[in-house]
């Protein structure tokens, strides 16, 4: 399994690649805008210090009240996860969190903003690439530097989560890439499990992204007939607890942020 290949080499650290699909163009965002995007600090639209208001309502008005699996053998999977304190904040719980962030700084942020030092191991992409590995001592969070579409792309959905945590992911996007993301992201979800998926709505017309427009038709698109979606919640703009940063960024007034519940057909 992808936990499983990890190891520790003294092989010189690699670039991690981001991936664009077949029909990608020029146009497509690339690991130099996420890069910039750091450098620049815009990171702060998409992290909150106390982890996402609509997240952790589903868990305390759900999931944490109904689930019958205790919170030690159960894992969450994060996808392009930045330094989001979600992470943190489940890994205190008892869960075990993996995350994939494609910008390495990222992820040394999240370990030296929480005081832990973290084990770091190797394993290969499947471009052949070396790819770090960061965990915690007790390994219940583990997150790694690549690109989550490149790496060991064979491998990951023989690791199935129980809880997939969509934080925005899925609205940056390159348009060419939401079907492949869809299909594997799925595919590591275990059977009853909850997909957690966070879009933000708005009118295109006054704002181009990222992060995209992305509403419950576009989620069918991509991730097919056998996945049912029902919004949990939504935050309008006005009433949003980060509505400064997002006012910074362009976001519209008119703008939602939208907690969907996906779940999958067998």
């Amino acid at each position: 399994s992808l936990l499983a290949m990890a190891e520790a080499t003294s092989i010189t650290k690699a670039k991690p690649l981001f991936l664009k699909g077949k029909s990608c163009d020029e146009n497509s965002l690339d690991l130099k805008h996420w890069e910039n995007v750091y450098n620049e600090r815009q990171f702060l639209l998409y992290h909150e210090g106390s982890g996402n208001k609509l997240m952790w309502d589903f868990m305390n008005e759900n999931y944490l009240k109904n689930t019958n699996k205790a919170l030690s053998e159960t894992k969450v999977f994060v996808p392009m996860c930045g330094k989001a304190e979600d992470m943190w904040m489940l890994y205190e719980l008892g869960f075990t969190v993996v995350g994939v962030e494609c910008v390495d700084h990222y992820i040394e942020d999240f370990f030296k903003e929480h005081n832990l030092k973290p084990k770091i191991g190797k394993i290969l992409n499947d471009a052949g690439e070396q790819v770090d590995e960061y965990s915690s001592p007790d390994r219940r969070l583990v997150l790694f530097a690549g690109d989550l579409l490149h790496l060991t792309y064979d491998d990951l959905p023989t690791t199935k989560f129980d809880i997939i945590w969509d934080r925005h992911a899925f609205t940056v996007l390159n348009l060419c890439d939401r079907d492949g993301y869809a299909s594997l992201t799925s595919r590591l979800l275990v059977k009853d499990g909850v997909y957690l998926m966070t879009v933000m709505e708005f009118d295109p017309r006054y704002y181009g992204g990222p992060p995209a427009n992305v509403g419950q038709e576009c989620l069918l698109k991509s991730f097919g007939d056998k996945c049912a979606i029902n919004e949990f919640k939504r935050i309008n703009f006005k009433d949003h607890p980060r509505r400064e940063k997002m006012r910074q960024h362009c976001i519209p007034d008119h703008a939602d942020e939208v907690l969907y519940i996906m779940k999958f057909q067998s």
